[in-house]
């Protein structure tokens, strides 16, 4: 159900994306870590640039770029299911998902993942959430989602904490 449908972001992880739009003069774009917590949404914990080609009104991440990350991912212990955001700015342009924006969101699923989250930030903090299925029998897309900024659950604090309360 659309109305229930929740997109979150830890604190760090939202800081991250403001601090790569803000710093950045031309169009940026890269990837989030997102787990599906089932009926509580989806929970976006990390956000990172990958190598790109950039201009005023687009990037370009080639398919080597893409796997060099998957590759480095993997060899770190990393899962390429978690990495299902694809975020991007439009400087000091709306926050808006462009046509090419849609295509991308729309047509571009490494590893053929079944669902993707779609981010569109500026430098005015203004940002726009799209969800993709792709796996629903034909392709659903549920455009216009709230970003909620989640302070104090970062997983390796929260596990810091069990790990203290167990002693």
């Amino acid at each position: 159900k659309a109305e229930g449908l929740r997109v979150r972001i830890l604190a760090r992880a939202y800081e991250k994306l403001i601090a790569y739009i803000d710093l950045h003069p031309r169009e940026i774009s890269g990837y989030g870590r997102v787990e599906d917590l089932g009926a509580e949404g989806f929970f976006i914990t990390d956000i990172i640039l990958l190598h790109q080609q950039d201009s005023a009104v687009e990037t370009e991440i080639t398919e080597e770029d893409i796997a060099k990350f998957l590759t480095e991912m993997i060899t770190r212990g990393d899962q390429p299911k978690f990495w299902r955001v694809w975020w991007h700015s439009h400087v000091n342009f709306g926050a808006y998902f462009s046509s090419t924006d849609i295509y991308t969101a729309r047509n571009f699923r490494p590893n053929e993942i079944p669902w993707r989250i779609s981010i569109v930030g500026n430098k005015h903090h203004e940002f726009r959430v799209r969800f993709d299925r792709y796996d629903a029998g034909h392709p659903i897309a549920i455009d216009n989602l709230p970003l909620e900024v989640v302070f104090g659950a970062d997983p390796a604090v929260l596990a810091a904490a069990r790990a203290d309360i167990a002693v």
